[in-house]
């Protein structure tokens, strides 16, 4: 064997390399609060939008997306819920199919980005959980909204 190796490999210089490559250290979960509290300070900052009446992502909001997606992977030992709001303009039917697709969308958008995510469910609220007075343009766009809550109690096993 070692002679018909040799012969086939006369003239070539053969190499072997091996990598040293560390083993994963497994890291400590991290408190869910802390991803929580670390979603809202980044929805506060740059709220996820959408075009009008639409469940379109505007293109500034791919940032936020990214940033929140980073999050979700670091904090994937958890269950989170996406709930997309309105305001109350509109029919209450309608409003309620544009957050659910808005919640959709910003899931997808999330999971878009390749990275290994818990259980992610994606809610429309409608106008059912307003946080400001939909009498006021600044009422009604606080209202239009995209929040991301820990679902207690659920911790993914994958």
């Amino acid at each position: 064997i070692e002679d018909a190796l040799s012969a086939e490999t006369s003239g070539l210089e053969i190499v072997t390399k091996f990598d040293v490559v560390a083993a994963p250290v497994e890291q400590e979960p991290v408190d869910p609060a802390i991803c929580v509290d670390e979603i809202n300070l980044i929805l506060q900052e740059n709220p996820v939008q959408f075009e009008p009446s639409s469940t379109n992502l505007t293109p500034d909001s791919a940032i936020t997306i990214t940033r929140i997606a980073q999050i979700l992977y670091e904090c994937n030992q958890y269950s989170f819920e996406i709930g997309g709001h309105t305001d109350s303009q509109g029919g209450e039917e309608l409003n309620l199919r544009i957050s659910e697709g808005r919640a959709r969308a910003v899931m997808n958008a999330v999971l878009e980005q390749a990275l290994e995510f818990g259980n992610l469910t994606a809610k429309g609220y409608g106008e059912s959980e307003p946080i400001a007075d939909n009498d006021t343009e600044e009422g009604r766009a606080t209202n239009r909204r995209i929040e991301i809550r820990l679902i207690e109690g659920e911790e993914n096993t994958q």
